[in-house]
């Protein structure tokens, strides 16, 4: 089985620079007046027609869907790897990594479709990369200042660093979050 990840094109490419721009500009009307979700989709995502033509497209070739994003940009769909071979037009094989002491899957040529909705990108053909722990722990010999355990840091040191006094009421912060 693979665990894929698909995307699908956003729409009004033009339109969404220029709201950027807009909304990180101090002087524009549009300063910090952030999209929802559902604002985002119905102005810059895939339309629903296409993300429901593309998973519609895999349903019936036997993948399965995980559920649907809200913004119709991403679709999770797990399949054989002979259903990979035959939708997508690869062949998947086992190679062995340049410079690590493993093996590695890979398609041998990028996907193609038979499908009219265009397709931004597959994820989790290959596994050239493998994932990684990026809050790897680094061995500190002596104190490192924080009050945890070892002189770790825990999160009441974090509050202390950058709110010393004063409620976090949230009033006067912004918070941006990207996730793939």
């Amino acid at each position: 089985m693979m665990h894929l990840v698909v995307s699908l094109p956003l729409r009004n490419a033009q339109q969404l620079d220029s709201l950027l721009q807009a909304i990180y500009d101090p002087h524009s009307p549009q300063y910090r007046r952030f999209l929802s979700v559902a604002e985002f989709t119905d102005r810059f995502g895939p339309s629903a027609a296409d993300y429901d033509n593309a998973l519609a497209f895999f349903e019936q070739r036997g993948f399965v869907a995980g559920p649907r994003a809200a913004n119709r940009y991403l679709m999770a769909l797990d399949g054989k790897v002979s259903d990979v071979e035959r939708v997508f037009h690869v062949t998947m094989g086992l190679y062995k990594h340049p410079t690590e002491n493993r093996n590695f899957i890979s398609p041998d040529r990028a996907p193609t479709f038979d499908l009219d909705t265009p397709i931004q990108e597959v994820l989790g053909l290959d596994d050239f990369v493998l994932p990684h722990n990026k809050m790897a722990h680094a061995k500190v010999e002596r104190s490192a200042g924080g009050s945890g355990p070892h002189g770790n840091f825990i999160g009441s040191d974090i509050r202390a660093a950058y709110y010393p006094t004063g409620s976090l009421t949230g009033q006067g912060q912004s918070v941006g979050l990207m996730e793939l």
